[in-house]
């Protein structure tokens, strides 16, 4: 077995991304003979933590197979001070495959009583907003602008691998070594994709202003103050739904304000008359006084009273939504009347000013439309 190690100047990696690297987590990638731990072995375990101040990639390298168990316990020495392992797609590969070679040579297993972070099950959670159709590792570190000298995939390092054992050529090596390390260090830059997640799934932002246009088409504009600085700026258009504009600290949204009629449907109808007469429906403890030739019981279809308001449509926000345009209807629709003065004066989004429940409806409807985009 041979290890090396790399030394990296933390301040190196994109600011973002530092706030997430302590002390205690462990980035963690494999490379092995292929994708059944079955069959194949182990021969590099590639590792990476911050050791006072700065950023240590560390590899353990098989030279021969027979040397596949010893650094397997090696990495059981190495990962004692972690509690956190942090990996990309370790979840379904990295992590299954050094349980099951452990296993095989009777070692216990050096990564499980470390927490797991997934940055590719972060990412995917998110994936509508990222501008890239593959969500490979590299395709996010060129979405965060990374380059690499590597250029070959894992698949493709086997055979050199198997050469190399045979051979012993200093080329195979630095082709197998160097992939491996840039698959490491890669991964801390890589965390700062977590401040997207802390902005769509967490709502990790506040309000600052909202204001709604007197225009023909008017919009809602919100502008928002990021909780984690993001690495680099979003712009996510739609024709229908609107836009969103994410740089460092600061966004911008907008949402089309729709104005029209929309039906507010009684998911209690049974408690209520329908009057053909009228079109309406009444509560019963109001309808009873009516005679019973002018009123028959409320269904599902004509339990509901119409308003004309300026609202906003969304794709499937809320179940408990009771505004609709027909009872089928399966788009959330948020009611703008309420708020509409003050929006209009362009001051309803201002901490001192704002009306807590709107502003918790506002987090709530910009998390639901930046995990949505584009519509499907």
């Amino acid at each position: 077995m041979t290890e090396f190690r790399y030394n990296y100047n933390k301040r190196d990696i994109l600011a973002p991304a530092r706030q997430f690297i302590t002390d205690r987590l462990l980035v963690l990638d494999i490379e092995t003979t292929g994708l059944s731990p079955n069959k194949n072995m182990i021969y590099c375990i590639g590792l990476g933590y911050q050791d006072e101040g700065r950023i240590q990639v560390h590899q353990l390298f098989a030279e021969t197979p027979e040397e596949e168990a010893e650094i397997l316990s090696r990495l059981n020495q190495i990962s004692r001070r972690f509690s956190q392992v942090l990996t990309f797609n370790g979840t379904t590969f990295d992590l299954p495959f050094l349980r099951r070679r452990s296993a095989f040579h009777g070692i216990s297993c050096g990564i499980d009583h470390l927490r797991s972070l997934d940055l590719y099950r972060e990412a995917l959670r998110i994936r509508r907003i990222f501008p890239m159709r593959e969500y490979r590792q590299k395709s996010f570190e060129q979405f965060l602008g990374m380059q690499r000298e590597d250029t070959m995939d894992g698949g493709a390092l086997i055979p050199v691998f198997r050469r190399y054992t045979r051979q012993h050529q200093p080329e195979d090596l630095h082709l197998l070594r160097i992939h491996n390390q840039e698959d490491v260090y890669g991964l801390f830059p890589l965390l700062s994709l977590l401040a997207y997640n802390r902005l769509v799934e967490q709502g990790a932002f506040q309000i600052a202003e909202a204001g709604m246009t007197r225009e023909e088409h008017p919009k809602l504009s919100v502008r928002i103050r990021l909780d984690h600085e993001l690495p680099v700026s979003l712009q996510l258009l739609t024709e229908a739904s609107g836009g969103a504009f994410l740089k460092n600290t600061d966004g911008l949204l907008e949402f089309p304000v729709h104005h029209g009629v929309l039906r507010h449907y009684f998911p209690d109808y049974r408690n209520y008359y329908y009057l053909p007469e009228e079109d309406t429906v009444i509560h019963k403890s109001i309808g009873k006084y009516v005679d019973s030739a002018h009123r028959s019981k409320a269904t599902r279809e004509n339990c509901f009273l119409s308003t004309e308001t300026d609202y906003l449509q969304l794709k499937g926000f809320r179940k408990d939504s009771f505004l609709k345009r027909s009872l089928k209807d399966k788009d959330t629709y948020i009611d703008l009347t309420p708020w509409k003065e003050s929006l209009q004066s362009g001051i309803a989004g201002l901490p001192a000013d704002a009306d807590p429940a709107f502003t918790d409806l506002l987090n709530r409807v910009i998390c639901h439309w930046l995990s949505e985009y584009p519509e499907p």
